[in-house]
């Protein structure tokens, strides 16, 4: 019986990451407006959150690109995860919010303002609150006002346009940044490098 009820929660599990992901790809992205891109921490620390869950990073696994929702509501997507790098016990993102939606100009005018920078991660719908997780697959990352992890936020947001101008005018315009990190070589990456 748990074989099956493990199967079921697999293919509810792929279901709804497929749906988030199928309805951001056909409403949520104009390819011929700025992409908004954002970077951050996903976890900041292997250590008890405030709701007492511990993840280890080196134990993350995950497939890209995958949801970006808002307040881990899988009938909100908001972007999607493009880039996921290993760094000690931190993992760090790299992501793309909505450029076609009037909610997510919305969510993107918290971002700019810096009202909505929290960050979360999730691992499986029924956590019990004294959990660690030494092996887990990260589905979704989502943002919050307020998450379990205060280090998990986002540090830069930035519009890049799909064309460069030879008149020397930046194609991207960096609202804010507080980037903690430069790329080091023979670091874990997932997806493509930041």
């Amino acid at each position: 019986m748990e074989k099956y009820r493990s199967h079921f929660d697999e293919v509810q599990r792929q279901t709804r990451i497929d749906s988030a992901l199928k309805s951001l790809n056909l409403h949520y992205f104009d390819r011929s407006a700025p992409s908004r891109v954002i970077s951050g921490v996903a976890l900041s620390t292997r250590n008890r959150n405030s709701k007492g869950t511990a993840f280890h990073a080196a134990g993350m696994t995950s497939t890209l690109p995958c949801p970006i929702l808002l307040e881990h509501d899988w009938n909100s997507p908001v972007g999607r995860i493009l880039s996921l790098e290993v760094r000690g016990d931190e993992i760090l993102f790299r992501g793309e919010v909505g450029n076609d939606m009037r909610r997510c100009d919305d969510i993107w005018m918290d971002i700019i303002i810096r009202s909505l920078t929290g960050v979360s991660v999730k691992a499986g719908n029924d956590v019990p609150s004294d959990a660690t997780f030494m092996s887990w697959r990260l589905d979704e990352l989502s943002l919050t006002r307020s998450g379990a992890d205060e280090g998990a936020i986002i540090t830069r947001c930035s519009e890049r346009e799909s064309v460069i101008y030879f008149d020397g005018r930046p194609s991207e315009t960096v609202y804010w940044s507080t980037e903690r990190y430069l790329h080091k070589p023979n670091e874990t990456f997932y997806g493509s490098t930041p």
